[in-house]
């Protein structure tokens, strides 16, 4: 990161996240903000992830749409093949163009950079990857081998996050209101290629709506200041908890799992590295029989008793295995699916009921 000292004094900081955002750089709208988006709810965020296994970001300027494979973009037949490829591979596409105007143009004939984002990493290591390659435009990624990486020519691994930036004002207005400013005021602070303006993202209610690359952690609601420690934490490969609403290669319950963990990591003085906490699905049972009984000052409960099941549904409860990858420790937690506060999906609908997963007991496994 390149900061000049001329910008140091109008950095964020974590008294005040919103420093070195002046009022310039927000967008035309921004004072439509409190009509035009939904309403800052009680609702979680952890368990909202969009979720992807690997992630393409095509650089596309405009014309994306209300969705970028609906054919307005790219017309229906090519469209359509992408889609198909897309399916078989299971991944997931992002159009991306760099912050403001600027973005929205390239010079006739020129290339594009694709990045390929192996969010859950590759057979011999949980580290996640990611690839850049320059392209001449989207037809390219029926070329695309995703099997694993480094089988298209062309594609190079790169060291440095992805920060995705939803700013996808024609399929919901509060992302373009509420993501464009923030994409401004970072690119401001960051050199190369880490920030980007991007399709949708997922949980427009959370705008700004995010996806950090290649680890695959969607985030939502942070300011320049939340914004900017979380590319300083991802740049040395660290996991970030502020505004993070999951990781999209588990489902929700295993999203809110991973990071109920975290925190508790976090609490003990220990940052986890993204991507070390491997979570899998589990039963009571499975969890048993990976407990081994605490010291004699331990006051924990026994998990057929902290962890049995309660008066809900089985349907609404769910147990997960979670592993630091890095020191072996494990914990076995329970979680309940639960109504939470009506919430505006997107701007202009109507409220509606939402459910949460909610991590109700966590115990470490020995």
């Amino acid at each position: 990161m390149a900061v000049s000292a001329g910008n140091l004094a109008c950095m964020p900081t974590r008294r005040n996240p919103r420093a070195g955002l002046a009022p310039a750089q927000l967008d035309s709208d921004a004072h439509r903000v409190g009509s035009v988006c939904s309403t800052f709810t009680g609702e979680q965020l952890a368990g909202t992830a969009k979720p992807g296994q690997v992630v393409l970001a095509l650089e596309y300027p405009r014309g994306w749409g209300h969705d970028i494979l609906d054919g307005e973009a790219l017309g229906e037949e090519l469209a359509g093949k992408i889609k198909a490829f897309l399916k078989a591979n299971n991944a997931q596409l992002q159009f991306i163009r760099q912050p403001g105007r600027e973005g929205q143009s390239k010079p006739e004939g020129s290339k594009s950079v694709l990045f390929i984002s192996w969010s859950r990493g590759v057979v011999d290591s949980t580290d996640p990857v990611a690839e850049r390659m320059e392209v001449d435009g989207p037809e390219s990624i029926l070329e695309l081998d995703l099997t694993r990486p480094g089988n298209t020519p062309g594609a190079e691994r790169i060291d440095h996050p992805l920060l995705l930036i939803c700013t996808h004002g024609k399929r919901d207005r509060c992302c373009a209101v509420r993501g464009r400013p923030l994409a401004v005021a970072l690119s401001a602070h960051y050199d190369g290629e880490q920030v980007w303006e991007s399709s949708h993202t997922k949980g427009h209610r959370f705008a700004p709506s995010m996806l950090l690359l290649p680890a695959n952690y969607s985030y939502g609601r942070m300011a320049v200041g939340g914004a900017t420690e979380l590319l300083e934490h991802a740049q040395r490969g660290e996991m970030w908890l502020q505004g993070n609403r999951g990781r999209g290669i588990y489902d929700s319950p295993s999203q809110v799992a991973e990071i109920v963990v975290a925190r508790r990591l976090q609490r003990e003085g220990h940052t986890p590295r993204q991507g070390a906490l491997i979570v899998t699905a589990a039963t009571l049972s499975d969890l048993v029989s990976l407990f081994s009984a605490k010291s004699a000052s331990s006051t924990a409960r026994e998990p057929e008793t902290a962890l049995g099941p309660s008066h809900r549904s089985t349907a609404d409860l769910g147990y997960r295995l979670v592993e630091d990858a890095e020191s072996g420790r494990k914990w076995g937690v329970q979680l309940q699916r639960r109504a939470s506060v009506p919430v505006v999906a997107s701007c202009g609908d109507s409220p509606k009921q939402s459910m949460s997963w909610v991590a109700t007991t966590v115990i470490e496994l020995r």
